[in-house]
This record gives C-alpha cells, sequence and structure tokens, in this order.
C-alpha cells in the first residue's frame, strides 16, 4: 500500500497544531482576563503567579528543553530588577526602553556565565552556576551607587506612555500581556530549528554534533535566552514588590524557601525545586502535540521498478548540491580528486592502541565496508571521522580537504552524515521532527527572526519538511510520520535514522552496524536501501557491519581490521577467503 505524498504544510506550522490545545489556551486566557472581576481581593497573589511563571518559562527553556541546570538562576532576576530600577530611576529612561535594556544586559550576563560554564557538565555546571548567585549577592551588597547596598532601595510604580500603573488591576494586566508575550516568543523559538536543535542537545549531544549542532553556541544561546527572561521578570518583581535590596533573592530559608527583603514587609518566594517541577510540567504543553496517528500500519513491501519509477518522477534529486564528477576528475588538466582518504590513524585510550596505523581509501560511489571482531576498532574509525574522537596522528582527507581537525558540528555541513551502533534517536520527538533535526545543516533563518516566526523563517520551514518529505517517501515511512520514536519497534527505528541522516544530503554516509538487532526480513531490506541509496541518490557508503551476507549482497571493497591493525582490503570475497580474517574473525 502507498501513502499520499504529502504537499501541504500549513497546519504543521500553525502556533497550536491541534484544535483541541487551542481552544484550551484560549479557555485559559478568557479566564485570565476576567479573573480580576471574580477574585479582586487575590490580584496581589496572583500577579505575584503571573512572574513567577515568567521565572518558570525561564527554566523551563534551560532544563525542559536544553537539559541544563542552573542553581543561580535567580540571580538574573536580580541583574533584571536592578538594571531596569537604575535605568528609571537613576537615568530617567522611559519605562519600556528600560525593560528592553534591562533585559538585554541580562542576557549578556547570561553568555557570560554560559561561555566558561559549558566547559563543564553535570554537577560541576550546577556549582558553578551556584557559585555565580553568591558572587551577584555581594556585588549587590557592595555597589552602593547602583543598589544602595543593605539599605536597599524603593521603587517606582511603571508609568508607560504617561500612564500610571499604580492600581492592581492594571499592574495585573500588564503582567499578563508581558507573560503572554514570553510565552508566544518561547512557542516560536521551540517551532523553529533553534528549538530542535536545544530538544537535540537535550537527548543525545553525540548526534546533535552529528547534524550538524554546534552545542557552544547553542547552550550559550539557551543560556541567554533564559536570563533574558528572568530578567524581563525581575523588573516586573521590582515594581511588585516596591523595594529592592541585596539580600533580595538569597536568603534560604529552612523551610524550602527564599525569603525577599529586609526585615518588614517580608515575602516568602518559592525556592529553585519548585520552580524547576513548574518548569518540567509546563514542557509538556508547550511541546508541539502530535497530529491524528494514522490508524493502520502499512505492510512493508520491496518496492517494483515500476513504483521505483513512479517515485522518481516526484523525487528531486536528494542531492543537488552533491552530484558525483566522474571518477577521479576534477577540471581539464587537473590532479585526480581524493574523496575520502584515512592516513597512517591511529588513537590511544592510555596505554590501549584502539587504532594502529590505519589507512584506507573510498572512491566515489563505493559501498566500502569494514569488518572485523568486536574491539577491532571499527566504530573508534567512524568516531575519529565524525570528529568525535581526535586521533593521536595521521590525517583524514574529504574531497581534497584535511578534516583531521574540524570541529565536529562542522562535519555534516561539509557532506558527512552518520548512524549509529546503539540508535541515537530522540525519542520523545516525531519521526517528521528527528528528520529535521537532520535539515539544521542546511539552516538559513537568524534567531531574531524565528523569535517572531517571520515569513521567510515559515518559507525555509517548508522547504525542510518538503526535503524531509521526499526521505518519508523514498524509505517509505509515510504511517510513521508523526509517531512517536519512543513508539515505534526496532526496525522501524533503524530506518528512521537512516533517513535522518539521509536528510543532510550527504556526499558520505557513515553507516554503523546497519542490520544489528533487525530480523532476517528487516536485513535484506536493508541492503535492498543501501543499493538505492547508492545507485539513485548517489551517495557514497562507509559501512561497519558484521552480517556478512549483507557485507557481500552490497560491498565493492572490504577492509578487515583486528586489535585496530589492517588484516587486508580487498573485494568481498578475497577478505572472507584471507586466512588471517579467517583465523581471527570468521572462524573455520
Amino acid at each position: 500500500m502507498r501513502f499520499p505524498f504529502k504537499t501541504s504544510y500549513g497546519q504543521d506550522l500553525t502556533l497550536f497544531t491541534d484544535s483541541t490545545q487551542r481552544n484550551w489556551y484560549i479557555a485559559l486566557l478568557v479566564g485570565l482576563l476576567v479573573l480580576p472581576k471574580l477574585v479582586p481581593a487575590y490580584l496581589v497573589d496572583i500577579s505575584l503567579v503571573l512572574i513567577y511563571g515568567l521565572c518558570g518559562l525561564s527554566l523551563m527553556v534551560l532544563a525542559g528543553y536544553t537539559g541544563l541546570v542552573s542553581l543561580g538562576h535567580a540571580a538574573f532576576l536580580g541583574i533584571g530588577a536592578y538594571a531596569h530600577v537604575y535605568f528609571t530611576q537613576d537615568l530617567g529612561l522611559p519605562w519600556l526602553l528600560s525593560v528592553a535594556l534591562a533585559t538585554v544586559l541580562t542576557a549578556a550576563s547570561g553568555v557570560l556565565v554560559g561561555l566558561p560554564a559549558l566547559r563543564m557538565t553535570g554537577v560541576y555546571l550546577t556549582i558553578a552556576t551556584l557559585a555565580f548567585a553568591l558572587i551577584i549577592q555581594e556585588v549587590f551588597t557592595r555597589w552602593d551607587g547602583v543598589t544602595h547596598g543593605l539599605k536597599g532601595r524603593p521603587v517606582d510604580k511603571p508609568v508607560i506612555f504617561g500612564v500610571s500603573f499604580t492600581h492592581e488591576v492594571a499592574f495585573y494586566f500588564l503582567c499578563l500581556a508581558v507573560l503572554m508575550g514570553g510565552l508566544w516568543i518561547t512557542r516560536n523559538l521551540l517551532r523553529s530549528p533553534t528549538g530542535r536543535a536545544w530538544v537535540a542537545i537535550r537527548d543525545s549531544e553525540i548526534a546533535a554534533q552529528s547534524m550538524g549542532v554546534n552545542l557552544a553556541a547553542y547552550k550559550t544561546m539557551a543560556f541567554s535566552y533564559s536570563a533574558a527572561l528572568m530578567g524581563l521578570a525581575g523588573a516586573l518583581f521590582a515594581h511588585k514588590i516596591g523595594y529592592l535590596a541585596s539580600r533580595l533573592r538569597a536568603r534560604v530559608d529552612r523551610r524550602r524557601g527564599v525569603h525577599t527583603g529586609g526585615g518588614r514587609g517580608r515575602r516568602r518566594v518559592p525556592s529553585h525545586r519548585p520552580l524547576r517541577e513548574a518548569a518540567r510540567a509546563g514542557a509538556r504543553h508547550l511541546r508541539p502535540h502530535p497530529r491524528v496517528l494514522h490508524p493502520l500500519r502499512a505492510a512493508r513491501h520491496l518496492r517494483t521498478v515500476g513504483e521505483t519509477q513512479g517515485l522518481l518522477l516526484h523525487l528531486s534529486p536528494l542531492q543537488t548540491r552533491h552530484l558525483q564528477a566522474p571518477a577521479g576528475v576534477h577540471a581539464v588538466g587537473a590532479a585526480a580528486v581524493s574523496f575520502f582518504k584515512a592516513e597512517g590513524v591511529g588513537i590511544n585510550f592510555g596505554g590501549v592502541k584502539a587504532l594502529d596505523e590505519v589507512s584506507f581509501e573510498v572512491e566515489p560511489g563505493q559501498v566500502f565496508t569494514i569488518i572485523g571482531p568486536n574491539g577491532a576498532g571499527k566504530t573508534t574509525i567512524f568516531n575519529v571521522i565524525s570528529r568525535i574522537y581526535d586521533p593521536s596522528h595521521g590525517r583524514l582527507v574529504f574531497c581534497d580537504e584535511d578534516i583531521t581537525r574540524v570541529p565536529a558540528h562542522e562535519i555534516a555541513p561539509r557532506g558527512i552524515a552518520r548512524t549509529f551502533q546503539n540508535i541515537e534517536l530522540f525519542e520523545h520527538a516525531t519521526v517528521l521532527d528527528n528528520l529535521l533535526l537532520g535539515r539544521h545543516a542546511h539552516k538559513r533563518s537568524r534567531f531574531l527572526e524565528e523569535l517572531l516566526f517571520l515569513p521567510r523563517v515559515r518559507s525555509l520551514e517548508i522547504e525542510h519538511r518538503e526535503a524531509a518529505e521526499k526521505v518519508i517517501d523514498f524509505l517509505d515511512l509515510q504511517p510513521y510520520r508523526d509517531r512517536l520514536i519512543a513508539n515505534l519497534p526496532y526496525g522501524v527505528r533503524k530506518v528512521v535514522e537512516l533517513a535522518r541522516a539521509l536528510c543532510t544530503q550527504p556526499k558520505l554516509l557513515l553507516l554503523d552496524e546497519p542490520s544489528s538487532g533487525l530480523s532476517v526480513e528487516e536485513t535484506e531490506e536493508m541492503a535492498f536501501w543501501i543499493q538505492d541509496i547508492r545507485s539513485l541518490l548517489h551517495i557514497t557508503v562507509l559501512m561497519v557491519e558484521h552480517d556478512m551476507s549483507l557485507v557481500s549482497s552490497v560491498s565493492d571493497r572490504v577492509l578487515a581490521l583486528n586489535y585496530g591493525r589492517t588484516i587486508t582490503t580487498g573485494t568481498a570475497r578475497e577478505v572472507q577467503d584471507h586466512p588471517e580474517v579467517v583465523k581471527a574473525y570468521l572462524g573455520g
């Protein structure tokens, strides 16, 4: 059964892809608009809840979507509050300009924290953010010219375009408008390439890098954006409590709260743990909801020649940027082109030589396979090519360029994509979202454009979806397009990972044990896909594989390794008959 080729993406790109979700948000907004009439006595606390909602949104982006933990995020709240009060009351700037500058200043401080902190992981990153909060507390205490030190300073009510927001109802609607604006721009980011990159970092940093995601840049971006939201909340928070003191956000109560302010008018603010829990809960509601699942699971048959020809009628080449030139020819009178070459590559892990002077060359249009027993160094070669590992010596040449020291996130844009021995998909995303991550190497939209989801971002998203749809159709993944990866069988996940790699439009495709865990029928189907990828898409394949029937059926050249050293190279039959290969690997 052939599923229809999808050509309309309007529903995918709406703010709310599900009508039920949209209706709930509308009902919630209507409820918040009439709330002042229903519970006027509680507006003081409800306004504070809206401000805390902005804080939760900030932590949701950082912890819920990017997977980074910060225990010092309240310091950004203080930076935003003090900066805003200084700009409005000391410099006399208009309220909106002051809020904008305070937000930008807080975002910049997020960058300053993020850049050094991102060299750390786990508990070390958490401790670093906590240390930052303690440092900021001391700055607040000692910078009398701005913060007035321990004496503190009063904060005036906001005045916007000559309108004073002294009444609680007016301030409530101001907080509501700011929160709704924050939710809108955050939602825009999360349905854009930047949001998908954050999710990829959270789920698998290695897979994210292999798709072209710059980990340092996007983690810093997440820190900065999260800090900006917290600084915006700080500006409102300063007006809400009406007084700023240097101990505003740092005194932890033994009853798991944070006391703010001095002796009089002291308020109890929720600690970081409830905020983090609220952030994670909010993340589930802001994530794009999958569309209605198709009720039928199509039987996956090998396509006939006629079907293949029909597919090619509407399948434009997935490699328009990477058309293969005749082998060995670059230009008239030019030297031969080296497509991919490993020269004397070695890598040591302590005293263990994982690779020892490994050399081989892959020609355009080949399926080149690496075989060997477990621990022979096969996956290590892929990790070196993907730049996950730095080789101890030797060099890698791809299309006449030395890529030995190229950063990992720049490998995919150069035309090298890979799959993994242990599947590295993003399980809490749909098949389509995973494939769109494969398009990250072709990202052309800018951060500010994505914040507002401008028409250019929308048109680029349609282009990415069209490219992903062609891969979905090529690999017969239409029944699974909108299903979560976590709900898919293992064999389908293998094909989805292959599809994600194809979405990068590679020149060289690295397949790490593509048949592992597959049934006999699924392995035969995988062999069919590999042959199609080579013959129809003109993509060169470098493969690591144990299944010798698969190796024999698709491989042009085979390299045998043992203990990180080359045994022999040749055709599949020549390598299988080599006595050392038989002794070390095949047995007999």
